[in-house]
């Protein structure tokens, strides 16, 4: 089970791979058109023309690299006689946009590609070493050089990627789970109040009826606020308008994604902490008791019926609209209706297959190619070493035969220096041990003459 859980994963991240390496393909192309008009215009735009301040606001943008391989040139144009095809202001604008946006699209589209990269291997070499007889996880990318080498051994690395962490995420995925069907049977029978059938408003109710109870009121409004906010924000994280508004990993999303996300999030937490009201039945707008207390939330921040189209009910049935994503989710209706549009998602079919194969070769020469480089790498350090060790073998059969020499022309001196210290030793440590005598007779008589023993 195990096996095909990891094959699955992989399989998964094969696609993803292979996809973001096609875009980053995409946006290479544009990156390289991008900069080669930048070149064209820094060399008919020369450092005499008015529109000079502009180019040089487009190369500060652009790549160090890119800077340093420009050509200066000083030289002096009248423009007013020659002829030539020199941008305009509005060109300018436009290539700056484009700058900015390629360079954002290259950046983000290569983090990705290595960030998968690194997962397709790591569970390549997690199938690999599911069946080790002797229990040593090795990686196919060469030893862990991380800040814990000398504590994470390949037995412990081992243990922790086969065993412990598939036992703790099942762990985890079942609680979830578990979570998840609480939330769900809860939104879909909040409104009822008699009998209570919201799962919250049954173990909130019940630690009410303590007075010392209040502690675990609050560990578990906490527990159910956090899970809902997890499940709605992630569903904003991961939602794409094209290249515009999309959050990326690594510190790759732009200034108009994350206000846009920003936006989103200050617009949903208001009514999400309503509807965590709602679940425990502590809106009297929804549950129809004017015997229950209304809340300092409710008191500020209103209530759902202010519309009349919610207050004829809209805000208590459609939350059971969430069974019918919960079955879309279960089904992949949303992968699926996106792959007979034109989008490519992960379903079992052979265009997805051939995605996946691609995205087998691809890691495979990914692979290759940094085996390559470590050894080379390898070799290098190897040979550095064996000359800086010839280096210090000579260095040090010199310093051997200078020391030699210098021993043997001053062994008289230093037995001489030994043998004075000698004669010298008994008469030091003599003298020493009666000044600490005295020093000690002359403190007593010190504390006996000012009266201390009274």
């Amino acid at each position: 089970m195990a096996v095909i859980t990891h094959s699955l994963y992989a399989s998964t991240n094969l696609f993803q791979s292979c996809k973001v390496t096609m875009e980053y393909s995409e946006a290479q192309e544009k990156y390289d058109d991008t900069l080669e008009d930048v070149r064209r215009s820094v060399e008919v735009i020369k450092y005499n023309h008015p529109f000079r301040k502009y180019v040089d606001t487009i190369l500060s943008k652009c790549p160090e690299d890119f800077r340093r391989s420009l050509r200066r040139n000083d030289d002096y144009v009248d423009y007013n006689e020659q002829d030539c095809s020199i941008p305009t202001e509005k060109s300018l604008i436009k290539m700056h946009i484009n700058v900015m946006t390629t360079m954002r699209n290259y950046t983000r589209t290569q983090s990705q590609k290595e960030t998968l990269l690194h997962k397709a291997i790591q569970l390549e070499d997690d199938i690999a070493n599911q069946n080790s007889s002797n229990r040593y996880y090795k990686r196919s990318t060469g030893e862990y050089n991380g800040y814990l080498k000398f504590l994470y051994s390949p037995r412990l690395e081992w243990w922790w990627r086969i065993v412990v962490r598939s036992l703790l995420l099942k762990v985890f995925a079942v609680t979830l789970g578990v979570f998840s069907a609480m939330v769900v049977w809860s939104e879909c029978v909040f409104f009822i109040s008699k009998p209570v059938m919201s799962l919250f408003a049954i173990f909130i109710n019940g630690l009410g009826k303590s007075h010392s109870a209040y502690v675990s009121i609050e560990i578990i409004s906490i527990l159910v606020l956090a899970y809902l906010c997890v499940c709605a924000y992630r569903t904003v994280f991961k939602i794409r308008v094209f290249n515009y508004y999309y959050v990326a990993s690594n510190h790759q999303t732009d200034e108009n994604s994350l206000l846009f996300s920003g936006m989103l999030l200050s617009r949903l937490t208001p009514p999400l902490c309503l509807n965590f009201l709602s679940l425990i039945q502590l809106d009297s707008h929804v549950t129809k008791d004017n015997a229950v207390l209304e809340t300092e939330y409710t008191k500020i921040m209103g209530h759902m019926d202010v519309i009349s189209f919610i207050a004829n009910g809209f805000n208590v049935y459609f939350p059971i609209a969430i069974v019918l994503l919960c079955c879309a989710t279960i089904f992949k209706l949303g992968s699926r209706l996106l792959h007979c549009i034109g989008f490519e998602q992960f379903i079992d079919d052979d265009i997805s297959q051939e995605i996946v194969d691609e995205g087998k070769s691809y890691v495979q020469r990914e692979k290759i190619k940094s085996a390559r480089s470590r050894d080379q790498l390898q070799r290098r350090t190897a040979l550095q070493n064996s000359i800086r060790r010839s280096e210090l073998g000579n260095k040090s059969s010199a310093s051997i035969t200078d020391w030699n020499n210098y021993k043997s022309c001053d062994s008289t001196s230093n037995s001489k220096i030994i043998a004075v210290w000698l004669c010298l030793h008994p008469f030091l440590f003599s003298h020493c041990l009666m000044l600490f005598f005295c020093i000690l007779i002359h403190f007593y008589l010190l504390l006996f003459q000012n009266k201390i023993f009274y």
